[in-house]
């Protein structure tokens, strides 16, 4: 494998490149596995949607839920005062035993329409409808690249890849003898 940042080759299960340093664990998991990469991705931010088109799906299901809770804590106080006898104060039963169902259904209907609103500025600002139904490209989950450095010049022989360490290849030149010209 090839670091994208200084081109040096590494061993195909190196996490860090052995000259620049950088995290080559991403790019051996995009090279073998594109769908644990784009897992990975998503389990890094469990909570947070990626997209208005998930955005908007959270914001209706959190709607329809806070909506049916403040709808059961309704019916229920409306029967406790009806089916109660008089003397018993039923609100006070209410508040104590299903108080808590209504606050929770207000937050939930509250936190549904500020993601239904998030969905909506996201499509004014112009986010693009295309990149909603598929998920991240590989360039995207990886760390950008920097410049790489140029070769200045190809070796005789013939071989592309650079030297496996900076010792190696010193002593070439002490066998080889020029001839002398006189």
């Amino acid at each position: 494998m090839y670091c994208p940042h200084c081109a040096a080759q590494n061993i195909d299960d190196a996490k860090f490149c052995r000259t620049c340093g950088s995290d080559l664990e991403i790019i051996s998991l995009a090279l073998s596995d594109p769908a644990a990469l784009r897992t990975r991705q998503k389990a890094q931010e469990p909570d947070k949607p990626a997209n208005r088109l998930e955005k908007r799906i959270e914001g209706v299901q959190h709607t329809i839920q806070g909506i049916s809770l403040l709808a059961v804590t309704m019916v229920i106080g409306a029967a406790l005062a009806r089916f109660l006898p008089h003397d018993v104060p039923w609100i006070l039963i209410w508040m104590v035993f299903f108080g808590w169902l209504a606050v929770w259904g207000a937050f939930a209907l509250a936190a549904g329409l500020g993601a239904l609103m998030e969905a909506r500025i996201r499509l004014r600002h112009g986010e693009p409808a295309v990149a909603e139904l598929a998920g991240p490209t590989t360039s995207e989950l990886l760390p950008p690249a920097q410049e790489m450095p140029t070769i200045a010049k190809v070796p005789a022989t013939g071989e592309m890849s650079p030297p496996v360490s900076v010792t190696e290849r010193t002593t070439d030149l002490l066998g080889k003898r020029t001839p002398r010209v006189e």
